[in-house]
């Protein structure tokens, strides 16, 4: 059986202000998109996204200014895509706060990821962009998570070990 769903939790603090457009976690060696990724260029969002590997973006949930991690705190973070919905296929949370949203665009193309995951590195842009943050607890799950498993995760902002 194909499963076309997926969770990704994870605790982050900036080292320093975030740059222009920095990848969390990324498929982007040609300008695809496909991950997550700060941009605190005009628009100071987070982004969650996938394409197929046409491209063709199947979700990007973008999120409000409240969610760009300072340098001084530790922030929690999780996003769920699930391309087989039409409504609310992406949704994205910080701190065990208000959900945002994102409808499917596309139909998604079966078959296996083509990419490797790159963790806090953009490749073949001009130039390469490499995050400054460090990263704990990080988690993917290959099913939606409940809010209810999220927020037992944030535990009021300690946090759980990832077993």
């Amino acid at each position: 059986m194909h499963e076309d769903k997926f969770t990704i939790a994870w605790w982050m603090k900036y080292g320093s202000t975030p740059g222009t457009t920095e990848a969390i976690f990324s498929t982007d060696e040609q300008g695809e998109g496909a991950g997550i990724f700060i941009n605190t260029g005009a628009t100071a969002v987070i982004s969650l996204s996938a394409t197929n590997p046409t491209p063709a973006n199947i979700v990007n949930v973008t999120t409000g200014t409240g969610y760009i991690p300072d340098n001084t705190n530790w922030y929690f973070y999780v996003g769920r895509i699930d391309t087989s919905l039409t409504t609310d296929a992406g949704i994205m949370r910080r701190n065990d706060a208000n959900e945002v949203k994102a409808n499917r665009s596309n139909a998604p193309a079966a078959g296996n990821a083509h990419r490797a995951l790159l963790l806090a590195a953009r490749q073949l842009t001009s130039p390469q962009r490499y995050g400054d943050f460090d990263i704990d607890e990080t988690s993917v799950w290959n099913k939606i998570m409940s809010s209810g498993d999220e927020t037992s995760l944030y535990n009021s902002g300690s946090g759980l070990e990832i077993y």
